[in-house]
């Protein structure tokens, strides 16, 4: 059922129970004044029972007269009479219709009626005498209605204005509601269903007149859709790279054969007596360029065919000392500074120790290599939230505007040497260890690259077994 239906039916439900409940209060108001007026009647037929019962027994009328008469006090009587047995009025407040004769009975009951705006009310006046109760005659107050009836009309007036405001009410809520919920999930499902596949970047618009909430499932949407984008990208690239390294690792096996087959020609060429030297100098450029291809080609197959070696528990900050030891006597050679800072005192994690310290060496390298003289690099390790952290900082260049998109895509390098194929290898090897592989702008200048392992638990098995291949 659709959601515009159903705030319909919510609505003329609530409208219905509001009505009903107006309805209910209006018949409850008219009850309780009518039971009050009967009340009243009842006081005041009571109270003249008993001033007449004496009066009426020693027939002293002047008194009777004086005492129907007081009951005039109160401003709803309309008229107040005594009756005797026999039925003739003896005291009326109305003196006209004294001495009539009215058709009566002597029973014990008290009697209503109404008649218009009057509500009448008989009761029998008893005196009890040896154990009997004798009736002498009947007490009959007229009660004017229209004051309980005004006050029921106000009573009345006001609750229809409640409800005619609370039907107000419910309608301008309904019509937010629809204005607000219903139109603008419309106007989504509309806009989401309307857009062409396949089609990036494009966001569905704000609806107009929604509600702060309708606008964050907007955003929310919007975000989702440029995840999925994302997704289908990093997927895309993904399978192309998966494609090209198929296709590298089948160039490659295809080309190395040919170029043995040309290094040992040329070795077998550099062994015959009598070649001049000129032609000892081609050789030597041939044999050159031919270990020049049979670089890129190992890199191609390396890219295209990765396999990681055993792992083990290794201690990441050894990992990182060694890693900074072998670059080091390059760094002296440049006079640029290289330092380890280490913030925890351990930090083991599950890894292949030889690719995970082939991709330090990678990362520092380049690090060098984008320095000057007198440049910094400083590398820390730290545990943070379960996971290892390595940074390598330098106060380079920093990164080139041109590359900084596409800097683990594979074949892009700024480097006059290399195949572009080094940081796509050590992303490879980091995103297979469960890590991460980031570089970025520093925060001072120059270049930060991050690796993020996860730590491995001290306390597993093997670990006490492999410490001493890492602390040795």
């Amino acid at each position: 059922m659709p959601l515009q239906t159903k705030v319909g039916i919510a609505f003329g439900v609530m409208i219905v129970l509001m009505v009903a409940h107006g309805g209910y209060n209006i018949a409850r108001q008219r009850a309780i004044m009518h039971e009050e007026s009967r009340e009243r009647a009842s006081v005041l037929v009571s109270t003249l029972t008993e001033m007449a019962a004496e009066s009426l027994v020693t027939r002293h009328f002047d008194r009777l007269e004086r005492q129907v008469d007081s009951l005039l006090t109160h401003s709803d009587v309309r008229f107040a009479r005594v009756i005797d047995n026999s039925g003739r009025i003896v005291a009326d407040t109305n003196r006209e219709r004294q001495g009539w004769v009215l058709t009566h009975t002597n029973d014990l009951t008290r009697r209503y009626r109404e008649t218009g705006a009057d509500l009448i009310l008989e009761q029998p006046i008893t005196i009890a005498s040896g154990g009997e109760t004798r009736v002498f005659g009947r007490a009959e107050v007229g009660l004017s209605l229209q004051r309980a009836q005004e006050r029921s009309q106000r009573t009345t007036m006001i609750l229809l204005i409640v409800l005619l405001v609370q039907v107000a009410v419910g309608v301008v809520f309904g019509t937010y509601l629809h204005l607000q919920v219903v139109n603008p999930l419309d106007a989504i499902v509309y806009a989401v269903e309307s857009l062409a596949p396949g089609v990036e970047g494009e966001k569905i618009p704000y609806p107009r007149r929604a509600a702060g909430e309708i606008v964050t499932v907007t955003k929310a949407i919007n975000t989702m859709r440029s995840r999925l984008e994302h997704f289908h990208r990093e997927e895309h690239e993904r399978q192309r790279l998966r494609t090209l390294g198929e296709i590298s690792v089948s160039l490659a096996h295809e080309i190395r054969n040919p170029l043995e087959a040309v290094s040992g020609a040329v070795e077998v060429l550099r062994r015959i007596h009598g070649t001049g030297d000129e032609h000892l100098q081609f050789l030597d450029i041939i044999h050159e360029e031919v270990a020049n291809l049979n670089h890129y080609v190992s890199e191609f197959l390396r890219y295209g065919r990765f396999d990681i070696p055993d792992e083990k528990i290794w201690d990441l900050r050894i990992l990182a000392e060694d890693a900074v030891l072998l670059v080091s006597p390059l760094s002296s050679q440049r006079k640029i500074l290289l330092t380890v800072q280490q913030e925890s005192p351990s930090v083991p994690v599950h890894v292949s120790g030889d690719q995970v310290k082939r991709v330090l060496v990678n990362l520092l390298m380049n690090a060098v290599e984008a320095c000057s003289e007198g440049n910094e690099i400083v590398v820390s390790i730290d545990r943070v939230d379960g996971m290892g952290l390595v940074h390598v900082d330098d106060n380079g260049p920093g990164i080139s505007q041109s590359i900084k998109q596409d800097l683990f895509a594979p074949f892009v390098t700024t480097k006059d040497h290399g195949a572009g194929l080094g940081l796509a290898i050590c992303k490879t090897v980091i995103d297979h260890h469960g890590g991460d592989l980031t570089v970025e702008d520093g925060r001072g200048g120059g270049v930060r690259a991050s690796i993020t392992l996860p730590v491995c638990d001290s306390t597993q098995d093997g670990y006490d077994m492999h410490r001493k291949d890492v602390t040795r």
